[in-house]
């Protein structure tokens, strides 16, 4: 994994984001997800998923993070991201 592309990744995401462009948003914080697969970089996609109205999706991303913040022992993060996947 390539810490400047993922970091790129996460920047055009954010920046799109900003611009209000949520779709193409979402295609780059998917992929850095998945490149990087940690719990911060699920929970954003699934913030994101959220901004673009796609709530089904972002549910699932939440979940995913909740589960690699409880496997990395940061619970405290696991059970806000559980609460983000109950969230109305």
């Amino acid at each position: 994994m390539n810490a400047v592309y993922t970091d790129q990744l996460k920047r055009r995401g954010l920046k799109m984001a900003a611009r209000g462009e949520y779709r193409k948003a979402v295609l780059a914080l998917r992929e850095r997800a998945t490149l990087v697969d940690d719990g911060a970089s699920w929970v954003l996609l699934g913030a994101m998923l959220t901004r673009a109205g796609r709530n089904e999706d972002a549910r699932d991303a939440f979940r995913t993070g909740a589960f690699h913040h409880r496997r990395a022992g940061r619970h405290g993060r696991a059970r806000s991201a559980t609460r983000l996947v109950d969230a109305p």
